[in-house]
């Protein structure tokens, strides 16, 4: 049976945005989907998030598929550089994601600017190795997102090897923009559950 897990970002809860939605389509489906509850998302840590989705997730297989929005990326691509697996697990899907250091935005959090530049403390992402444990990957974003510019996602993607999505007038898919649906998600889902 298919699992797929939902990582939400900065300041975000299993409440919000699309992620009940996505949960609900799924289920209909019989898929069984989590929307994880990330440890201190006002304050977020990066070896936490990682701990915590090694504590959560059980051991990723051909049927595991992964959903992360935002910061929910960047830590979700770190969880999976440093966690043993057997083999590729089925997918994963990088909502607004990016691996760089994100440009100075007068919007951006303090706490979360923090956490961005401790990030780049740690060891680099090793994208052979990331690549080699997913079987499946796609990115999807936004030309008008003011948190993550799009360029840093694609870049993701070419880093992954992985189809890059663009949503018009998608912003950084938060519900105050009223994204409390997000139907490409569901279906690049669907097409990599069924390749």
């Amino acid at each position: 049976m298919n699992t797929v897990y939902i990582i939400h970002g900065f300041q975000a809860s299993p409440a919000s945005h699309w992620f009940p939605w996505l949960k609900q389509q799924l289920n209909r489906r019989r898929i069984n989907a989590h929307i994880l509850s990330m440890p201190h998302p006002t304050d977020p840590k990066l070896a936490e998030w990682v701990a915590h989705l090694q504590a959560r997730v059980n051991t990723p297989t051909a049927n595991t598929y992964f959903v992360a929005h935002s910061l929910g990326c960047i830590m979700l691509l770190y969880y999976i550089a440093t966690t043993p697996l057997s083999q590729p697990f089925g997918g994963m899907v990088l909502v607004s994601g990016f691996y760089e250091p994100l440009p100075p935005i007068p919007t951006l959090h303090p706490k979360l600017a923090l956490e961005l530049e401790n990030i780049k403390s740690h060891p680099p992402l090793h994208f052979d190795l990331i690549r080699s444990k997913v079987a499946l990957s796609a990115c999807v974003s936004s030309g008008d997102d003011a948190i993550v510019p799009t360029e840093f996602s694609q870049r993701l993607a070419q880093k992954l090897n992985a189809p890059h999505y663009l949503v018009d007038n998608g912003g950084h898919f938060l519900d105050r923009e009223g994204f409390t649906k997000l139907p490409i998600v569901d279906q690049i889902l669907k097409d990599m559950m069924l390749a």
